[in-house]
C-alpha cells in the first residue's frame, strides 16, 4: 500500500488545475486585457476606455484633474507627444497651482481638447518583429516643452515615447535638446534596438554628424 505522504507528494506534482467553463473562451479573433483590445491586428485601446476619455468634463478641481491624467497616462505609449500635450494640465499638479479661479487657462482648456481627440483616434499598435529592421522617428518641440519618438516596422508604429523638459532642459540649446530626445529614445527602446541594426531619423540636420564628432558634452 501506498503511505499517505507518498501519496500527498505525489498529488503535489502532477500539479491538478481545472478551468471554469464560463470563464473559458476558444479560438476568439481578439481578447480584452489589462484596458487593451488584442488581436492578430495588433493592440489597441479599449473602446470603453475610450469613451471615457472622450466624454471626460473638464475638471474642476485638482483630484478630478489627477484621475484625467493618470486614466490618459496609462494609454500614453498609443499617444505621440503625450508628454507635450499635456505639458500645461501636468503644470497644475503642482503644489497650489490649482487653487486660483483662473488657473484654467484657455491653454489648459486647448491642451485638454486636444489630448481627448488624440485618444479618440484609435491607434493600433502593431507588434514588434524581430526579424525585421526597427526605424526610430525622434521629433521635438525645442526650447518649449519637451519631444517625443515613435518606433515603427515597415511604416507602422510599435509603440510612442516622450518626456517633458525639465526646467534645465529648456533652457539647452535646439542641437542639445535633439539630442537628449534621441537619447531617450534609444534608453526607452533599448531592449528593442541594442544589438540590431536600426535606422534614426531626425529633422535636425546637426544631428546626421554625430557619429563623427569626437566629443560630446
Amino acid at each position: 500500500m501506498t503511505s499517505w505522504s507518498t501519496r500527498r507528494r505525489a498529488r503535489s506534482t502532477w500539479n491538478i488545475l481545472f478551468a471554469k467553463r464560463a470563464k473559458c473562451f476558444w479560438a476568439q479573433p481578439q481578447v480584452e486585457y489589462l484596458g487593451h483590445i488584442v488581436s492578430a491586428a495588433g493592440v489597441r485601446m479599449d473602446p470603453r476606455k475610450v469613451a471615457v476619455v472622450r466624454d471626460w468634463p473638464v475638471p474642476q478641481n485638482l483630484q478630478e484633474l489627477c484621475k484625467f491624467l493618470g486614466l490618459t497616462n496609462y494609454f500614453r505609449k498609443f499617444i505621440k507627444q503625450y508628454s507635450v500635450l499635456v505639458a500645461q494640465l501636468t503644470d497644475l499638479t503642482r503644489e497650489g497651482a490649482f487653487n486660483s479661479p483662473d488657473a484654467w487657462t484657455p491653454e489648459c482648456q486647448q491642451a485638454f481638447e486636444e489630448l481627448k481627440r488624440v485618444v479618440a483616434d484609435d491607434v493600433t499598435l502593431a507588434f514588434p518583429d524581430y526579424s525585421l529592421p526597427f526605424r526610430v522617428e525622434v521629433f521635438t518641440d525645442a526650447s518649449l516643452y519637451g519631444s517625443g519618438a515613435v518606433l515603427l516596422q515597415e511604416g507602422r508604429p510599435i509603440t510612442f515615447t516622450s518626456k517633458k523638459f525639465t526646467g534645465a532642459e529648456t533652457r539647452y540649446t535646439t542641437g542639445e535638446q535633439e539630442l537628449l530626445a534621441v537619447l531617450h529614445a534609444l534608453k526607452e527602446w533599448r531592449c528593442y534596438l541594442e544589438g540590431r541594426p536600426f535606422t534614426l531619423k531626425t529633422d535636425h540636420k546637426p544631428l546626421t554628424y554625430l557619429q563623427s564628432i569626437l566629443t560630446l558634452n
